[in-house]
Order: C-alpha cells, then sequence, then structure tokens
C-alpha cells in the first residue's frame, strides 16, 4: 500500500483525481456514507453566501459544493487544477464558470471582500488572477 504524503507532486495528484472524476461524487458519498452533504450544508451555513457576493471555491472538483452557492444568488466560482474534475463539472452544471487553479498559488488571504469555502470550511479571501485559467470545456 502506498502511503500518502505532502511530497506528492501536483501534476500527479490531479492526475489520479482526473482518472476518478467520472465517478467522484459517487464514491464520495458512499465512503462518507452520505455525511459530505451534510458537510456541504454546514459550510453554506457557516459562510451564509448573500446575493451577489463573489465565492471562490477551491478544490472544487465537479462543482458539488458550489452549486448551493450559486443556489442563493452568490457569484461562485468553482477552481480546480483537476481538468477531469472541471469537466465532468460543467457537464453536470454549465451555468457555472468553472476555472482552472492551483489553490497553493491562490492570491493573498488578507484581500478583501470575497470569501473561499474549502473542504475544510476554512474561509479566505479572493481576487481574481491570472493564477486562475478559464476552464476550457
Amino acid at each position: 500500500m502506498t502511503r500518502a504524503d505532502l511530497d506528492k507532486k501536483p501534476a500527479d495528484v490531479a492526475a489520479m483525481f482526473d482518472d476518478v472524476a467520472r465517478r467522484y461524487d459517487l464514491t464520495n458519498d458512499i465512503l462518507s456514507l452520505g455525511q459530505d452533504r451534510r458537510w456541504r450544508r454546514d459550510v453554506i451555513d457557516a459562510v451564509d453566501p448573500q446575493p451577489g457576493e463573489r465565492v471562490l471555491d477551491l478544490a472544487a472538483g465537479t462543482g458539488t459544493s458550489s452549486q448551493p452557492f450559486a443556489d442563493r444568488g452568490a457569484r461562485v466560482v468553482p477552481c480546480d487544477f483537476s481538468l477531469g474534475m472541471l469537466r465532468v463539472g460543467k457537464q453536470a452544471r454549465p451555468a457555472l464558470p468553472f476555472t482552472a487553479g492551483d489553490g497553493t498559488r491562490s492570491p493573498s488571504p488578507t484581500a478583501p471582500s470575497t470569501r473561499s469555502p474549502s473542504r475544510s470550511g476554512c474561509a479566505t479571501s479572493w481576487t481574481p488572477t491570472p493564477a486562475c485559467a478559464s476552464c476550457a470545456g
């Protein structure tokens, strides 16, 4: 069995997610015994997005976590570095502006006016930069 470590190359991690993208949401739901749905609700409740507010969803994958922000009227940008996840997400949620980007290269967390939920429920600020490029899709 291969042990997870922090020395993995981002390209290798992205390729792994590309490989599982088509079944990722189902697998996540099964492995978490459905708790992923509660976690997403908890993040939405904690962030409390307002209509028109900009939200950057880092590590958004297929956008399952992004859609509830859009449903509340926020201008959410699902951002991920796995193009496979973004493609699957764009097929399922064509109205969302999926964007390729690496969260480890995101702008300063002190930039004003926009919050960014991650899977851990953390929030940070965001200002669009060239580090995120639109996902062709």
